[in-house]
Formats: structure tokens, C-alpha cells, sequence
């Protein structure tokens, strides 16, 4: 990634506070990624009875009512169709990317942001800014060995150098690291990867897949002469894989890196590093948030986005289980919680009672229809800019905004 701003010294200490070992995959050459997600992350967390999760519904607003103590999280769930829910707190966990989006009205696009009422502090949309974030890409292609040799002969890349291929630094437009990705006890095919980061993803972006494997190619052709890559490669969609985060709305980018403001000299996790910033919570502590971008020795990767995931959920009491009654949505499995009852076709705490969520939802009803107004105003507004002075977006969303400000659920 584009890391101008750092000094040797910074990138030094940077990487001596790295815990994780470079030599080790998930402790087991029998797992694949695709495996240990779903196994830490699908069988082991989501499929539980208490989790509901909620697919292809963005979420594009987070408001936090002054009075209540509640937080109102406003989705998109597809045709325009907008859905609310209320809770205690929420786990904002996106990209460092889509949270710099959130926080520049400059760069709000119709997709990925997220729009705060009212808007973050000062010192959590500043420790946002500081925290080093850039394009990214991964690109992995299949080879084929019998197409520059017969079937028992070596990989390419083994050819090339006279033996195995750890990771390299390639010249060129896709000058990143790269190494076989065939890790598995048993892989046999012929994969290899390279992470292609910052001005270097920027330029390639506005590439086609297909040129892009083209170009990529010839780096690799140049790096290894003699023992050209492109030999072994037929550059058909079935052979390769292009990951271009940054052009994803939901991502706007690759992950995040050290910036001077992000690395501590003292050894220890000093206030003024931007990552424990980020960690403090906000909207009366209603807001948390957690990624790789939070996590002060393991950004950029997903252990240090778990890790990050674990610390925000203890830091959120575990007496407080409005969101999980909240997030049931049938009346067998509330009443399967211990924690929870089915109350006028809702999962409430048990500890709750129901006239008293009545007022609250009472005095959050005009706040959340406040704040949704001046949202459907600024972006209504910007969208009139943006089309010549006609605003079609209020008109067909007007609606919709006002339904859901009163369908909200509560928790």
C-alpha cells in the first residue's frame, strides 16, 4: 500500500509489534479460508439459534435519539424498500473506506456510506481521517502446466528460479507481492496470487479484467525471461479471479495502514493513536465500533478484525439483552430465550415492560422523523445538483423514508 508517509523508523516499530506469524495458516495446511470462515464464523457464531442475520440490506443511516438511550439503524432492503430497527447499541464494523465516505459529504455516493444523526464527534471523524486507508486488488490465476510442459513437470515459477517461491516484489504496473496459493496438503493446481495495492490498484482500476490479467502477465513474463508465465495461461474467466475492492461501495478500498499517527513509540497503546480513538465509543455509548482498522497489532487482517469484534462485544454489558431479544423475530424461539418474551407480536427483554416501550418508542418517533427529513433533504438536495434541478429522489423516496420512520422496530 502507499505508504509515503512513513519512515523507516515508524514502519520498524511497526512491524516489531506484529504478533502474527507469517509461517502459519490457521495452524493446518487441511483448511482453505472458505473453511475456517465457515467454521469460526458460520457454524460456530451465525447458524446459533440467538443470531438473526439479515442479508442484502445496506445500511445507509444510524440515528441516536438524544432522550431514549435507544439507536435506530435504517437499512435499505432492496426496490427502495427501507426498514428500521431499534436497539440498545450497534457494532459498526465496516470498512475503514466506507467510514471515510461517511464523514466527507464530498465523496457520498448513492451506495456505501452511512449517514449519522447527528453527525460524529469531532475527534472520531478526525482518528477516521488519520487512519491510512487505499485502493487494493487481489488477482489469482489458474496455470497450466501441460500448456509449457507436460504434467509432471514442475510449475512455472519453480522452473524459473530453480526451486520454490516464497513472496517477491515484481516490477511493473503489478509491482506487489506474490506467491503460489496452492497451500493445501491437497492442492493440485497450479495457483498463483498477487496483491497489487495503492497508486499501483489505482492505475490498473480502470483496466478491464481481461487487460488486467494481460498486464499482469507481462510483469511476470519480464520478471522470469526465459520461462514466460503467459505460456502456461490461458486468459479465460475460468483461470483467473480479479478482486478490486475499491471499486466496491461496500469496501471503497483494500484495508487500512500505519500512518504516523497510528504507530506508538511508548510501546503501549497510547491516547493519541488513531486506532484507539476509533475504539472509543460514542452516542452515549450507544455506538461502538470494530474491524481490522480498530485493531492496534493486527490490522489488515481478519484475525485482528475477530480479535476486534470480541473486545467491542465484552465491552458492551452482558445484562443488557434488548439486542438480542430485539434481533428474534419468531414467537417459538423468543420464548425459547430465558431472557426474553413475546409481547404484541415482539421479542422483549423480559425485564421490560411494555408500556414503557411504548414510551420510549413515543418520544423517539419525532427525533427519528426529524433526522430522517434533514436527510432526505441534504441528499435530496445533492442529487437536484447532480441532475440539473430535477429531484426525483425526494418524490419517490419521500415516502418510503416517512412509512419507515413509523415501522420501526423496538428492542
Amino acid at each position: 500500500t502507499t505508504v509515503d508517509r512513513m519512515g523507516a523508523h515508524d514502519t520498524a516499530v511497526a512491524d516489531f509489534e506484529w504478533p502474527l506469524s507469517e509461517g502459519v495458516l490457521f495452524n493446518t495446511k487441511k483448511l482453505g479460508y472458505s473453511e475456517v470462515l465457515k467454521k469460526t464464523w458460520w457454524d460456530d457464531t451465525i447458524s446459533t439459534s440467538t443470531v438473526t442475520l439479515k442479508l442484502n440490506s445496506p445500511v445507509t443511516g444510524i440515528i441516536t435519539p438524544p432522550t431514549t438511550g435507544l439507536v435506530e439503524v435504517i437499512t435499505n432492503g432492496g426496490l427502495d424498500n427501507e426498514v428500521s430497527y431499534s436497539a440498545n447499541q450497534v457494532i459498526v464494523a465496516v470498512p475503514i473506506g466506507v467510514l471515510k465516505a461517511s464523514i466527507d459529504p464530498g465523496s457520498k455516493e448513492e451506495l456505501g456510506y452511512i449517514s449519522f444523526s447527528p453527525e460524529l464527534p469531532e475527534d472520531t471523524k478526525q482518528a477516521i481521517t488519520d487512519i491510512g486507508f487505499d485502493q487494493g486488488l487481489k488477482a489469482v490465476f489458474k496455470f497450466d502446466r501441460t500448456l509449457c510442459g507436460k504434467s509432471e513437470d514442475p510449475p512455472w515459477w519453480v522452473t524459473a528460479v530453480g526451486g520454490e517461491v516464497g513472496a517477491m516484489v515484481m516490477n511493473g504496473m503489478s509491482g506487489g507481492w506474490a506467491w503460489p496459493a496452492n497451500y493445501k496438503d491437497d492442492s493440485k493446481d497450479d495457483v498463483f496470487m498477487t496483491f497489487i495495492m495503492g497508486n499501483n490498484a489505482r492505475s490498473l482500476s480502470d483496466f478491464s479484467d481481461e487487460d488486467m490479467v494481460k498486464q499482469i502477465l507481462k510483469d511476470l513474463d519480464a520478471m522470469f525471461e526465459g520461462t514466460p508465465a503467459s505460456d502456461c495461461f490461458t486468459n479465460t474467466p475460468a483461470n483467473y479471479v480479479i478482486q478490486n475492492w475499491g471499486k466496491s461501495p461496500y469496501t471503497q478500498g483494500a484495508y487500512s495502514f500505519q500512518t504516523p499517527t497510528t504507530v506508538d513509540d511508548g510501546g503501549g497503546a497510547e491516547a493519541e493513536n488513531a486506532r484507539v480513538r476509533l475504539q472509543v465509543s460514542v452516542g452515549d455509548g450507544r455506538i461502538f465500533f470494530a474491524g481490522e482498522g480498530t485493531s492496534l497489532t493486527m490490522s489488515a487482517t481478519v484475525p485482528g478484525a475477530v480479535f476486534e469484534g470480541q473486545r467491542v462485544g465484552n465491552a458492551i454489558p452482558i445484562s443488557n439483552v434488548g439486542l438480542i431479544c430485539g434481533s428474534i423475530d419468531w414467537s417459538k424461539e423468543c420464548r425459547g430465550n430465558d431472557n426474553c418474551r413475546w409481547s404484541y407480536g415482539e421479542c422483549v427483554p423480559k425485564n421490560v415492560r411494555r408500556n414503557a416501550m411504548d414510551s420510549a418508542e413515543k418520544e423517539t418517533s419525532q427525533h427519528i422523523k426529524e433526522s430522517k427529513a434533514n436527510l432526505r433533504t441534504s441528499v435530496g438536495a445533492k442529487r437536484k445538483m447532480e441532475s440539473g434541478g430535477k429531484n426525483k429522489f425526494i418524490d419517490y423516496r419521500g415516502k418510503n423514508m416517512y412509512n419507515a420512520a413509523k415501522g420501526g422496530k423496538s428492542a
